[in-house]
């Protein structure tokens, strides 16, 4: 496994941009290190297959020291949000990055966190940013994104499918949202 991102542009000497100081078991990258010294740490969960957070500005040991901090069993529970039996919902997991976000910020250091949650074999469900602002990932029946909600859950983007010269139902907002999206169809050949 790569422990360096090196680029060397024409005969100029090898630069390193990226370090690599620690993979998990399953050879995903924990955490990365700038040559100017700051520090990315990535969590994994869902059987260790997705992302869950990306912290910037914090070590891995003070993160995994944060996270234990606020439940013991951590990785056990990103891991367990795979299983299917929703033992471990998507709100479980926002509110266990929003107490890590709080936890690692009242540290003192400008530490961003951005966290994610999935729907195995859909796709991404929630995108947390650093602020704690999150937008929530809708699917639709046939496992298609839908739409794209805000915090508020207002609409902030609708998502069409046409298939052939049919064009695709207006669906009305619940919202009262104004469209902010556009539809393509493929032209017959």
């Amino acid at each position: 496994v790569p422990q360096n991102l090196q680029v060397q542009v024409g005969s100029n000497t090898i630069e390193t941009r990226e370090q690599v100081n620690q993979f998990d078991t399953h050879g995903n990258i924990q955490e990365v290190q700038k040559p100017d010294g700051a520090k990315e740490v990535y969590l994994w969960g869902y059987n260790s297959q997705y992302l869950m957070a990306k912290i910037v500005g914090s070590s891995y040991t003070a993160v995994n020291t944060a996270a234990i901090a606020i439940n013991p069993q951590y990785q056990s529970m990103l891991d367990a949000a795979d299983n299917g039996s929703s033992a471990v919902s998507d709100a479980t997991l926002q509110l266990f990055f929003a107490n890590l976000r709080s936890s690692l910020t009242a540290l003192g250091a400008s530490i961003a966190v951005t966290s994610y949650t999935y729907a195995c074999g859909l796709g991404i469900t929630s995108v947390t940013d650093q602020q704690g602002r999150t937008n929530y990932y809708i699917y639709d029946a046939f496992g298609r994104l839908d739409y794209i909600q805000d915090q508020d859950k207002n609409i902030v983007k609708r998502f069409s499918y046409a298939y052939g010269s049919t064009a695709p139902a207006v669906i009305p907002d619940p919202y009262g949202n104004a469209a902010l999206s556009v539809t393509y169809s493929k032209l017959p050949a």
